[in-house]
């Protein structure tokens, strides 16, 4: 009977960030270590009080996941933001959405800059990506928009890190 050969095992575990673990614990680990965060920028007509006391019903109408904290504040000079977002604040972008109605008869807006959004919502997702953070914050935003009084025009932004440093805009998939 011919004698066995016994070959080590070379696995490797790879993150979705692409970082490779030489095991499954260190692996483990760093899912349970990272934390995805999303920032939103936003305008609508209800007051910061109203949001706030309707966002636990929102959260339980689209089933968010139990790890995403957020939080909401009315102007973004009570945020802490990443210097990569602060620096971009100033620079008017499209950040409206026109109903159909408005879109087919021409309307249009002049750019505005986040600065000048009314609200921030921030998003932490404990062991999750960045993007999927982002995910899961444009369910809640779209959701708060959805009740505003002036379906027409929506305004707003979600920013989500990519790489070191390079904040891009969030688009549904």
């Amino acid at each position: 009977m011919a004698k066995k050969r016994l070959y080590p095992r070379n696995q490797t575990w790879v993150d979705k960030e692409g970082i490779t673990h030489s095991n499954k614990e260190q692996f483990e680990a760093h899912k349970q270590k990272s934390v995805g965060t999303a920032y939103a920028f936003f305008d609508a007509d209800a007051s910061l009080e109203t949001l706030t006391g309707a966002l636990s019903n929102i959260r339980e109408e689209i089933r968010t996941p139990q790890g995403l904290e957020l939080l909401l504040y009315e102007n973004n000079s009570q945020v802490n933001l990443p210097t990569g977002i602060r620096e971009g604040m100033e620079k008017p972008g499209k950040y409206v959405t026109l109903s159909q109605t408005m879109r087919t008869e021409g309307y249009s807006f002049e750019p505005r800059p986040l600065s000048a959004l009314k609200y921030v919502m921030t998003a932490r997702y404990e062991g999750a990506t960045n993007e999927t953070a982002a995910e899961e914050l444009d369910k809640v935003v779209g959701d708060i928009l959805q009740h505003n009084d002036n379906q027409d025009v929506y305004w707003s932004e979600i920013l989500y890190e990519r790489e070191k440093g390079e904040y891009v805009p969030y688009t549904f998939k």
